[in-house]
């Protein structure tokens, strides 16, 4: 298991985390989902240099009710075909939970496939989903139920019920 900011990835190294992506995601993984997996921290497990699982961490920030919180958030997790089932995305997500408890206040994805989280301890988000604009808050009905957070201490009493909102990012704002 490796971990390394953005800053620190070689460009070999970038280039092959990005090449286990579009395969992991059989050529859907886009250029905006790549450069909102950037500017954190990526796991990943390799196997003889080339890495065979990944996720990474952005820092974001996310708002319940009017409370802003900053928020880790897991982007671009992926392993590679053949070594499905290998418990590697296991390991990468508790490596970027403890991450996310030493350094946000709150862990958060999204997801439509929500068993394999909720095994792993993390709650889907239950109240309404929305986007922060420079007009104000728009409503993400197509995001409802796809949300998911890891709780740390200072995150705890959240209610999974209230309204949930992030900042706008261009491509998928969630």
């Amino acid at each position: 298991m490796r971990s390394r900011s953005t800053a620190e990835l070689t460009p070999s190294e970038t280039t092959r985390v990005r090449t286990l992506l579009d395969e992991a995601f059989e050529g859907r993984f886009t250029d905006a989902l790549w450069r909102q997996a950037l500017g954190g921290v990526h796991f990943f497990v390799e196997e003889d240099g080339v890495p065979i699982s990944h996720a990474s961490v952005v820092p974001r920030l996310l708002a319940v009710r009017d409370r802003e919180i900053n928020t880790g958030y897991v982007e671009a997790v992926g392993t590679r075909h053949r070594d499905r089932g290998k418990g590697l995305a296991r390991r990468i997500l508790a490596a970027a939970q403890r991450h996310i408890a030493d350094t946000y206040d709150l862990g958060a994805l999204h997801s439509v496939l929500p068993t394999f989280y909720e095994h792993l301890g993390w709650e889907r988000w239950r109240g309404p989903t929305f986007v922060r604009t420079g007009s104000g808050l728009m409503r993400t009905e197509t995001d409802d139920g796809c949300i998911h957070i890891w709780r740390v201490a200072a995150s705890a009493a959240l209610d999974l019920d209230d309204p949930i909102s992030c900042e706008w990012r261009p491509g998928f704002v969630w």
